[in-house]
């Protein structure tokens, strides 16, 4: 193998290292987007008397909360629902839609 081919394979290595590379950039950053345009949704609904169904934290597996500020739930920090000394993360609520509290 030349000189000139080995320069050739290392810039192409280069080349595709860097588009992957900004690939995955633009991927975090679209979903991480998401993530919090849902976030801010849910906020609005659980601040306008709305339920979310939450799955309970790694300490409390197979518990699912009932979520809403009618049962003295909270935001707390802009990541999580507070009641007492309970917490649990706003990233595994689902909106509770069927209008029933």
């Amino acid at each position: 193998m030349t000189e000139e081919q080995k320069i050739r394979i290392g810039s192409t290595a280069l080349v595709v290292i860097g588009f992957v590379s900004i690939f995955i950039y633009f991927s975090v950053n679209m979903v991480n987007d998401m993530v919090q345009t849902q976030l801010k949704s849910d906020e609005k609904f659980f601040n306008a008397q709305g339920s979310l169904f939450c799955k309970g934290s790694p300490f409390h597996i197979g518990t699912d909360y009932l979520v809403s500020k009618e049962n003295g739930w909270e935001i707390y920090k802009d990541a999580y629902f507070k009641k007492e000394d309970l917490l649990i993360d706003r990233k595994n609520c689902v909106r509770d839609e069927s209008g029933k509290q």
